[in-house]
């Protein structure tokens, strides 16, 4: 299990430490290493280092998470690290660093083992909290309420919440709190208060937690006289996300997903997911946030979203034969993402996707490439949209449709507004914006007017008042940037990047 250097920094407290650092509440070392002067320093690894060998390599130590032994007299003691002053034994504090990892891994692996074996929510419940600092963090009543049950009833509902509305505080509370900090439901309708928690007051904190995206309970500490601890705090994160995961297990009568993917499907979502979690999700596959992405949506011949049966037995058979992609059910539809690195790689892997969408007798639309896995989300609602309005998709000839040759006739339908503008952007346009929304510059009008013109250099060089040698740097430097040349491309690519640009002169 990965540590916040907070949780580490709370179970030193017999060594007497100080800590300096702005780290977030998200768990990330992997575990701690003693420091050594020939090998590199890794981000996601806690270090332990004497105050002689900090001073010394000093620059080394810029972006890391250290624990540091010694006096701390000459120390610039400014970055994210725990201090420890005085006489220890350096392998002692090593020894202590490590059993503590010891002690959450083994809680969470008993925790996840609970989860996965559909263990009762009452147990999943008393395992998380063995970790928590009692009696500072409560359930909230309706969470006590589905843990006694130990199952999610269809009709739920809990008269506790109007309570808390109406008052501001639980009835099994004595103190009042503030209705405005704790919950207000029917005020924000479905969006609830983010969760509470600040360097000047954690006495009051609240998580929401969600199944099947709908709101379900809260997981909180309320109104409680002692401080919590950014520890404490990590671990509730990380707690909610496990019981969320647990929660939404029970609801369902298939297998529970992996952890990785219960991110990954949050991304699609488009819920606020950071990237550093991402990227740990990503670790199981050798991915890294940065790649060569397509999303391939897998829905009936005609169209239509597959049936609860048929989305089981096709997950089965794909699984099975596509091990390097992230294969997952979401929503009606199953979702095949897979990092091609050449296009040799991609013909290989096309042939044995038509192979099984023949077999299995299902039809698939694939994305634009695009390199953040974090845009995950805008190419997956691409694929949605040639399933919707796409003229050839139900075109029994063809297996695999793609997003970018049914553009024209995805745009000429009917377009639900909560499509994501970006969907409609080719993605090296997208690019090219941001760039110029970095760097204050226009290289997205200058590509519109080139394409306006014909792609006659000349002419265009003549309507932006350039000097015919500027406009030819500057429409190299596009080409670098969106990494093709548009001159090269063929009339409907050309009229699909004309059109993006112009999309997003209308959005400014």
């Amino acid at each position: 299990m990965e540590l916040n250097i907070h949780v580490i920094f709370d179970r030193l407290k017999k060594y007497n430490p100080e800590i300096n650092t702005n780290c977030e509440y998200e768990l990330s070392l992997k575990q701690v290493r003693i420091f050594e002067a020939s090998k590199e320093l890794e981000q996601d690894y806690l270090y332990l280092v004497s105050e002689n060998d900090f001073i010394s390599y000093h620059e080394r130590f810029v972006n890391a998470q250290v624990v540091l032994l010694g006096n701390g007299r000459e120390t610039d003691f400014t970055m994210s690290a725990i201090m420890i002053r005085g006489e220890y034994s350096f392998l002692d504090v090593f020894q202590t660093i490590q059993d503590i990892y010891l002690y959450y891994e083994t809680w969470n692996l008993e925790l996840l083992k609970c989860i996965a074996s559909y263990k009762k929510i009452d147990v999943v419940a008393n395992i998380a909290s063995q970790v928590l600092n009692e009696p500072f963090f409560l359930f909230d009543v309706a969470f006590k309420e589905i843990c006694i049950g130990g199952s999610i009833s269809g009709n739920y509902a809990n008269p506790d919440f109007k309570h808390v509305v109406d008052n501001g505080y639980l009835p099994c509370e004595n103190q009042q709190g503030s209705k405005e900090l704790i919950y207000s439901y029917e005020k924000c309708g479905r969006k609830l208060y983010p969760s509470i928690g600040t360097d000047v007051n954690r006495t009051n904190m609240l998580l929401n937690i969600f199944v099947n995206k709908e709101f379900f309970a809260i997981f909180l500490s309320m109104d409680t006289m002692e401080v919590c601890s950014k520890g404490q705090i990590s671990l509730m994160y990380y707690i909610r996300d496990l019981l969320e995961l647990s929660f939404t297990s029970v609801s369902k009568s298939f297998q529970i997903e992996e952890t990785s993917d219960y991110y990954i499907k949050k991304l699609l979502d488009r819920e606020s997911v950071k990237e550093n979690v991402i990227s740990r999700a990503l670790i199981k596959y050798n991915w890294k946030t940065e790649g060569h992405y397509y999303v391939y949506t897998i829905c009936n011949r005609n169209g239509v979203a597959l049936g609860r049966v048929k989305q089981e037995f096709c997950l089965l058979r794909l699984k099975e034969n596509l091990n390097s992609a992230i294969i997952l059910a979401h929503d009606d539809y199953i979702l095949i993402i897979i990092n091609l690195v050449d296009e040799e790689q991609e013909a290989k892997f096309t042939n044995i996707l038509i192979n099984l969408l023949t077999n299995l007798e299902v039809g698939c639309v694939k994305s634009q490439l695009f390199e953040r896995f974090t845009d995950l989300s805008i190419y997956y609602q691409q694929t949605l949209m040639v399933i919707k309005f796409g003229k050839n998709f139900s075109d029994n000839s063809k297996f695999i449709s793609n997003f970018k040759n049914e553009f024209f006739s995805c745009i000429s339908g009917k377009l639900s507004e909560s499509v994501d503008f970006a969907v409609w952007i080719e993605p090296a346009v997208l690019k090219l914006h941001e760039y110029d929304f970095k760097h204050n510059s226009e290289y997205v009008k200058y590509l519109k007017t080139f394409l306006i013109c014909g792609c006659n250099i000349k002419l265009a060089s003549q309507h932006l008042f350039f000097h015919r040698n500027t406009f030819v740097y500057r429409l190299e430097k596009i080409r670098q940037i969106m990494g093709f040349d548009i001159a090269l491309s063929s009339d409907e690519e050309k009229i699909q990047v004309l059109y993006s640009c112009v999309l997003l002169e209308k959005k400014e």
